[in-house]
């Protein structure tokens, strides 16, 4: 995500303004988590089913799941 998605999104006109980018320990966008005006992106993968066991989301979108 460091590497690909969050450059991607700092270039991106459309994008870059809505996403709150993280200052310090303020909050906004992290590793697992981009924040934007009106809600937030967490990312997780199959290794670490726990990522999400403990938070509520209204949307899921799962991908691969016969590995979770």
């Amino acid at each position: 995500m460091k590497d690909k998605l969050i450059p991607s999104l700092k270039v991106m006109e459309r994008l870059k303004d809505k996403v709150i980018w993280a200052k310090s320990n303020q909050g906004g966008t992290t590793r697992t988590e981009i924040q934007f005006k009106g809600g937030s992106l967490k990312l997780g993968w199959a290794q670490t089913p726990s990522t999400f066991a403990s938070m509520s989301r209204r949307v899921v979108i799962c991908d691969d799941i016969d590995r979770w």
